[in-house]
C-alpha cells in the first residue's frame, strides 16, 4: 500500500497519502488521532501508525455507512 514511502513519514507525505491539506494533517497530529513524535517543530509519523489510522478510519466509516443503509432500508 505505501511501499514507495519511507518507514518514517513527515507532514507533506501524510498530506499526499491521505489527500488532505497540510493544516488538516497538523490538526490530526495535534489531536493525537494520528500517533506521532514531535521533535522541535517537526512531526514524525511511522508508516505503521499511519496504516493503523487509515484502517481505523475505514472501520468508522464502514460502521456509519451500515447504520445509514439500515435506516434507508427501514424507510422503504
Amino acid at each position: 500500500m505505501l511501499e514507495k514511502y519511507p518507514d518514517i513519514l513527515k507532514v507533506p507525505e501524510i498530506s499526499q497519502i491521505l489527500r488532505i491539506g497540510i493544516q488538516k494533517v497538523y490538526k490530526l497530529l495535534k489531536s493525537g488521532e494520528i500517533k506521532n513524535k514531535k521533535i522541535g517543530n517537526l512531526y514524525f509519523i511511522s508508516k505503521e501508525d499511519l496504516i493503523k489510522y487509515i484502517r481505523g478510519n475505514k472501520t468508522k466509516n464502514s460502521s456509519s455507512l451500515s447504520i445509514k443503509e439500515k435506516r434507508d432500508e427501514n424507510k422503504v
